[in-house]
């Protein structure tokens, strides 16, 4: 009882009194477990499944309880074995379906928790968290409009459902209902001012739609909150890139120059381009080889044409088309990819080939961060001193059209231009 009204101290206190009084009641073995699970003590709780299944080894309630932590744990293909013992035992247990629905989407096994999670709600219909487990699955399946039904109808059950509300923001960001998304992420922010993952969610949309003042007020408040430092470090030397400041960019990534941050590389990689710091340009690329080596290699073929011209970068190119092609994740950005090596090599008509899908039937899936981002690659191209600046300056007017229409479209009233981050 106290532990379902979150007093776990007193909880943990009168559970370890009753394992003590009836240490062979696997009953009591088990709630001890469900405490200590409940209370965030996951490694201490699987003791005391272990023993509730010892003293009895039908007590099915324990093998779930078990089954959960194992699964809090990451302990996946365990956790999976206790759950199936008890589906066996009851295949309509439905809060068990639930929960192996749960750890399937974790393992990545989306169509077998769709079955779990659809079998789960036959059973026990009108189930909020059974909704929004389900519709994380059907978001992983990039079936967004059914996962927001689901969504829809989890927070119909519980208006202040707040992973409900984040998760239907960002399926309306991926079907591009911004102003929508906005709604449901203002709405969380109001019922929990202080959480991270709203914070994260909100930033994350805000630089979807170029409003890189909310951003950084939301970015603020993320790191106020003890988020994640390097991440919005990161952050913030985007946005100065994007916006031309290049000396700040700069001081944010020093740690990322000196080899104490983490993740800022690929910013640093691109200053340093930008800059015709070409030496830094190049070693920070090649540090990047064995984390990303699609992204490492195109920075190479830019830095080496920059450098040296597109003769000497021709090879390079040539293994980022390979890469680039190769590569299923982001199709928007091989086609860019495959637009800016043809650009560089002086292959126009490939060049616009790419660029005219991209920014014609590929529009719909790029945000202003993608056009940010693929301006200033091309301005950074824009450096190499063979290049046709004036076939490129065209191209290049094309990609910061297209990202300052996106933002005039969707950012916030009085929304400013976004600078262009100029060669030095």
């Amino acid at each position: 009882m106290r532990a379902s009204r979150d007093e776990y101290e007193q909880a943990d206190a009168d559970s370890g009194r009753a394992a003590e009084l009836a240490p062979d009641f696997s009953w009591v073995a088990w709630s001890r477990g469900d405490v200590l699970r409940m209370s965030g003590r996951q490694q201490d709780s699987l003791a005391a499944y272990d023993r509730a299944i010892e003293i009895d080894a039908e007590n099915w309630a324990a093998y779930a309880g078990r089954g959960c932590a194992r699964h809090n744990l990451e302990q996946y293909r365990e956790a999976l074995a206790d759950l199936d013992v008890v589906l066996e035992d009851d295949p309509d247990y439905a809060w068990v379906r639930g929960r192996r629905a749960m750890l399937l989407h974790d393992m990545g096994e989306y169509a077998r928790a769709l079955v779990d999670a659809d079998r789960a709600l036959e059973l026990s219909p009108g189930v909020d968290w059974i909704h929004y487990r389900r519709a994380e699955t059907l978001f992983s399946l990039e079936r967004y409009e059914e996962a927001l039904a689901d969504l829809d109808r989890a927070i119909e059950l519980d208006p202040e459902y707040l992973l409900a509300l984040c998760r239907r923001g960002i399926t309306r960001r991926r079907l591009g209902r911004y102003e929508e998304a906005w709604a449901d992420l203002d709405r969380a922010l109001g019922l929990e001012p202080d959480s991270l993952w709203v914070r994260l969610c909100r930033v994350r949309l805000a630089l979807a739609t170029g409003r890189t003042d909310q951003a950084l007020t939301d970015l603020a408040a993320y790191a106020e909150n003890d988020g994640d430092a390097d991440w919005v470090r990161r952050r913030h030397a985007e946005l100065h890139v994007w916006e031309g400041r290049f000396d700040e960019a700069l001081r944010l990534l020093a740690p990322d120059a000196d080899g104490t941050g983490t993740d800022g590389t690929e910013e640093l990689a691109q200053v340093y381009c930008l800059t015709g710091q070409w030496a830094r340009a190049r070693a920070t690329a090649e540090r990047m080889r064995g984390d990303d080596e699609e992204l490492s290699t195109l920075l190479l073929a830019l830095v080496t044409t920059c450098a040296e011209g597109p003769d000497a970068a021709a090879r390079l190119w040539h293994r980022s088309a390979e890469l680039v092609r190769a590569s299923e994740e982001f199709p928007v950005w091989s086609d860019y990819g495959l637009a800016l090596g043809a650009a560089a090599l002086g292959d126009w008509a490939v060049a616009d080939a790419h660029l005219d899908r991209l920014l014609g039937p590929a529009l719909a899936d790029l945000e202003w961060d993608d056009l940010a981002e693929m301006v200033v690659f091309t301005t950074a191209l824009m450096r190499a001193p063979s290049v046709d600046r004036a076939c490129l300056a065209a191209r290049l007017a094309r990609l910061t059209a297209a990202r300052d229409a996106f933002r005039a479209r969707y950012a916030a009233t009085g929304a400013t231009r976004t600078p262009e981050p100029t060669i030095p």
